[in-house]
């Protein structure tokens, strides 16, 4: 509690009552019967129906290993290794023990040919949710629904209201509605678009993706091979994996045959021909094949699927508004020049760059990413390089923002690596070098 009087600001001190040695005891009994509630305990082999609780610390010859289960997944997350296994049980993995049937790969090709209509049209990330209906609960009546037939009815798409950027996928608006899919139905993969950039996990994502499920990306979402990136989240271990583990995702089998023919010749010396057999003169020639098979992931090319068309209607730009920013002792200057598209997607990835999302605390709203393909547009915006240093230098601008910037510049050294030969990059790194002090 704080009174104040004539601006000085008194504090009531609280002083916190220690527990004695009964409370404590109480308290730790009263712990012990929580987790008991909570969690369960078994020896390795473990069946999947026998899991009953949603956590289970399980003993195997190998190690200690902590299972989560969800209606989608067995979650095996390793908590120890024994040095010495322990011999009479068995031995256990971390991993993924799916226990719904493998999604069709067609789903995500779906999703990916809404992904390319978005970005064809605006040029801009968004965003759909995979769900499992497990208990066939009655879905609201609202545009952004796929339901599928057969063995995957309980299979539901939703593309949720979002307002997306080209760095940005934004569905806070839609929160409750999304919110409403999480709590009835099991969170099997969320998706999102990097449009043309490269599909990854960004250092955002990592920090906001903490919910036991598997995640999408979508990259060059135009390249007859598109990029993509999968990845599933147990505890704190973040695994990118095979989309193989959660979708029925297509092969490619190449069977190569190398034949040779192999012809001996015999000369017979010294002595009359006639001797000898013919068929040891000349023997028939050996054929001989070497066969070798190779399995890899489809990469591509991947034909186009219909999708929902009011998916394109739960999808809006995003507005880019001209900024103030401050620098070089010229106050308030309003940015109007040709390189404004550019300054916008820093102000973008500045103004958003602090949305925090915690899955299963906090709820979801923004899939921004920690990298912006500049290599694309460098050539178009050369002149944008003072208008990043001004923005990033004035000392008004919150933490955020200078992180966000400070990041986008530090990728840029990256994208150098990439394109050693691009001068206007390099001159835009230069200049970042010489204001490390400042930013640290």
């Amino acid at each position: 509690m704080h009174q104040y009087n004539f601006g000085k600001t008194k504090r009531t001190k609280t002083v916190k009552k220690e527990k004695t040695a009964e409370e404590i005891k109480a308290q730790k009994e009263l712990d012990k019967l929580v987790a008991a509630a909570a969690t369960d305990r078994k020896i390795a082999p473990v069946a999947a129906e026998e899991y009953t609780k949603p956590v289970t610390y399980v003993t195997a010859s190998n190690g200690l290993f902590k299972v989560r289960k969800t209606d989608i997944a067995l979650y095996i997350e390793e908590v120890e290794s024994f040095q010495s296994e322990i011999p009479g049980i068995d031995k256990m993995e971390a991993g993924v023990q799916l226990l719904i049937p493998k999604i069709p790969a067609s789903v995500m090709i779906e999703l990916l040919s809404y992904y390319r209509a978005v970005n064809r049209r605006d040029k801009t990330e968004c965003s759909v949710l995979l769900f499992w209906n497990t208990n066939n609960i009655e879905i609201p009546d609202i545009p952004g629904v796929k339901t599928y037939s057969g063995e995957f009815e309980k299979l539901v798409a939703y593309c949720p209201v979002q307002t997306n950027s080209a760095a940005l996928s934004d569905f806070t608006e839609d929160i409750e509605q999304v919110d409403w899919f999480r709590t009835n139905m099991a969170p099997v993969c969320e998706s999102h678009s990097h449009n043309t950039m490269q599909a990854f996990f960004s250092g955002t994502d990592d920090a906001n993706e903490n919910s036991n499920q598997f995640f999408f990306v979508w990259g060059k979402v135009e390249d007859e091979e598109p990029m993509y990136a999968f990845r599933y989240v147990v505890g704190d271990t973040k695994q990118e994996c095979s989309p193989s583990l959660l979708f029925d995702w297509p092969k490619l089998k190449t069977t190569v045959k190398t034949s040779n023919c192999t012809t001996t010749i015999h000369q017979l010396e010294g002595v009359d021909p006639s001797f000898a057999d013919n068929s040891i003169l000349s023997p028939a020639p050996v054929e001989t094949n070497d066969i070798k098979t190779f399995e890899e992931e489809y990469v591509g090319p991947f034909k186009e699927i219909d999708f929902p068309s009011d998916w394109m209607t739960q999808h809006k730009v995003r507005p880019h508004i001209h900024s103030t920013y401050y620098g070089y002792g010229k106050r308030n200057r309003n940015i109007q020049t040709a390189n404004n598209s550019f300054q916008s997607h820093i102000n973008d990835y500045a103004d958003d760059f602090g949305f925090p999302y915690n899955y299963g605390l906090t709820k979801q709203g923004d899939f921004l990413d920690d990298e912006y393909d500049i290599l694309d547009e460098i050539d178009s915006f050369k002149n944008s390089k003072n208008n990043i240093i001004a923005f990033a230098r004035d000392k008004e601008l919150s933490s955020i923002q200078k992180t966000a910037v400070k990041e986008m510049l530090s990728e840029l050294k990256q994208s150098l690596v990439d394109e050693p030969g691009n001068d206007a990059l390099a001159e835009l790194i230069e200049h970042n070098e010489e204001r490390e002090e400042y930013y640290d």
